[in-house]
């Protein structure tokens, strides 16, 4: 008996024409099992595709932020002199020699050298506290992300609101 059962083993692994193969039920769970790991995979890097733009749009703004943030401190620290007066309306910052600080459309102009690309900042204000301008960058989008905020001293020059 144990060689009939032997021998049926032996055959359902053979073809027709007497070489080995394989059943069609160990095929079939073959495809399944690549199946399954082709489905974890795709999923897996729509979820890293996913946190790679997320964070990307973080950098963005940040990059952004900075980029704003060095030409502010930059026009304000070649104006801050003894007899500059900074003068704040309506969230916008000029100074006594009649360059200001305007932002439009992604662009910043500050006097009179502009910074481009800054998509990703909708609006800037500043407002004041004695010798303190405080700068405030808004995002664009409607995210978790916090307006970003600095905080500028002056030395000798003065600030007013106008």
């Amino acid at each position: 008996m144990a060689k009939q059962v032997k021998t049926v083993r032996n055959n359902a692994r053979r073809g027709t024409d007497g070489k080995r193969g394989f059943t069609l039920v160990e095929l079939v769970i073959v495809i399944a099992l690549l199946a399954i790991l082709t489905a974890m995979t795709v999923s897996f890097s729509v979820l890293v595709s996913g946190y790679a733009k997320d964070s990307r749009a973080v950098t963005d703004y940040t990059e952004d932020c900075a980029t704003a943030k060095e030409a502010v401190i930059a026009y304000v620290r070649a104006r801050d002199v003894s007899g500059t007066v900074f003068t704040l309306t309506d969230g916008s910052l000029t100074a006594s020699d009649g360059t200001g600080i305007t932002f439009s459309d992604g662009v910043l102009t500050l006097g009179d050298k502009t910074v481009t690309g800054l998509d990703t900042v909708k609006g800037i204000t500043a407002d004041q506290s004695g010798k303190l301008i405080r700068i405030t960058l808004q995002p664009t989008d409607e995210s978790e992300r916090e307006d970003f905020v600095f905080v500028l001293a002056l030395r000798s020059a003065t600030v007013e609101v106008g």
